[in-house]
């Protein structure tokens, strides 16, 4: 449900005069992608098309005004050019957070920009992203019945990434555990978003791979892994892995 309301969204974002860039919307293959649930379509089409109305962009091919569209830009203005991208992403958080918010006026539903969940005086915090989350709840739950006071966090928007409200989301935590789904080959951390959230924390977080190729998960690996993160068998600043044959854990 969520996948087809962003999609909705992310046209009145993209085309929005603040923005003016293409927008991406990623869901998890097949465990998303390749199962049954109930959705919940709009059954007025015309209602999603003022909601999302069509856009006459003055970047379209017009042969009364000819202009040229992905051109090579030159030394001289390519710096520029760029960093009107950089803007124009910087300025869509506003504009998706407003979209977000009249998307739920509209039709009853709206997202934000995260999710957490038990976060307020959590000592540690799972940070993931994607499908990966109903599973790290599952684990903060038990953790709680253990007397640990554990949390869950979802990125839902990764760029622009909103970092002052991650900051404020995750700052009283002692250990932030994240579980990346992705590689970043070569860098100090393997984890994307590790090392995002490291950075925006001004502090060392806890890494891990998992689910790579979408391989099967359970709620008994999280556990286990944010187990040795609270007893110290993993260390800060170091990616570990989740699921790997011969891996890293």
């Amino acid at each position: 449900q969520e996948a087809f309301d962003t999609v909705i969204q992310a046209y009145r974002v993209a085309e929005d005069s603040r923005v003016h860039l293409p927008a991406v919307v990623a869901y998890d293959g097949f465990w998303t992608s390749h199962v049954l649930q109930p959705l919940d379509v709009p059954e007025d089409e015309e209602e999603v098309m003022r909601f999302a109305p069509i856009t006459r962009s003055w970047v379209r091919l017009d042969v009364d005004n000819p202009a040229q569209l992905g051109a090579v830009g030159t030394p001289e203005w390519y710096w520029e050019i760029r960093w009107q991208a950089v803007e124009a992403l910087r300025e869509s958080q506003k504009v998706i957070e407003e979209v977000d918010e009249e998307f739920g006026k509209w039709f009853g539903r709206r997202y934000g920009l995260f999710y957490a969940y038990r976060t307020e005086d959590a000592e540690l915090v799972i940070v993931t992203y994607g499908s990966l989350y109903g599973l790290a709840k599952k684990v903060a739950d038990r953790l709680r019945r253990e007397g640990v006071r554990a949390g869950a966090l979802r990125l839902r928007v990764i760029r622009p990434w909103p970092g002052d409200q991650l900051k404020k989301a995750l700052e009283a935590a002692e250990k932030v555990f994240v579980i990346d789904r992705a590689i970043n080959h070569g860098a100090y951390l393997q984890g994307p978003m590790a090392m995002e959230v490291a950075a925006t924390l001004q502090r060392p977080v806890y890494s891990a791979l998992a689910t790579i190729g979408m391989r099967a998960i359970d709620s008994d690996m999280i556990y286990e892994a944010a187990l040795k993160v609270l007893k110290g068998l993993w260390a800060p600043n170091q990616t570990y892995t989740i699921g790997l044959r011969g891996g890293y854990e």
